[in-house]
């Protein structure tokens, strides 16, 4: 697999956008901390390829597990952030931009409306391992046994409310 020296330069703009957006455009606000890197998951998903998307994100993850302080929640990096109930939204990272790259680049979406809908689809993409993995987490992990509800308390509702 030959890789650009373009792609590979668009790739560590984005993983060092994911840095920022993580550490600073972050709000605590609970187990799972608002941030606005969902959002610029979202964004790179339209303007980066499939492939860039998942290796920009892999590389992001990369960092935070070999110990580089780089995602949104406590311990914000290191091998324990695979225990971390937050984990999840990290796998939905993965799955998510690079499948919103792939459905924009078929469809050849150029209307605001299908956008908006791929970025709801995104969204969903995002979340579902998310909160399956919190929940699984606080269930397994915590030794909390809690109802999906309770888990989208913690995990979606409160950055609504």
């Amino acid at each position: 697999m030959k890789v650009s020296p373009r792609s590979l330069t668009r790739c560590a703009v984005f993983v060092a956008l994911y840095v920022v957006f993580a550490l600073l455009f972050r709000f605590s606000s609970g187990v799972v901390p608002f941030s606005f890197l969902p959002f610029l998951v979202i964004i790179s998903g339209f303007i980066l390829s499939p492939r860039e998307a998942f290796f920009s994100l892999l590389g992001y993850i990369f960092l935070g597990i070999v110990g580089l302080p780089v995602f949104a929640s406590p311990p914000f990096g290191g091998l324990t952030y695979f225990l971390n109930p937050t984990f999840g939204f990290l796998l939905g990272f993965l799955i998510s931009a690079p499948f919103l790259s792939f459905l924009f680049r078929r469809g050849r979406v150029h209307s605001r409306g299908k956008m908006i809908l791929l970025s709801f689809g995104a969204i969903l993409l995002l979340y579902l391992p998310g909160l399956l993995y919190l929940w699984w987490s606080m269930t397994f992990l915590l030794g909390k046994p809690v109802d999906f509800y309770t888990t989208l308390q913690v995990g979606f509702f409160l950055l609504l409310s």
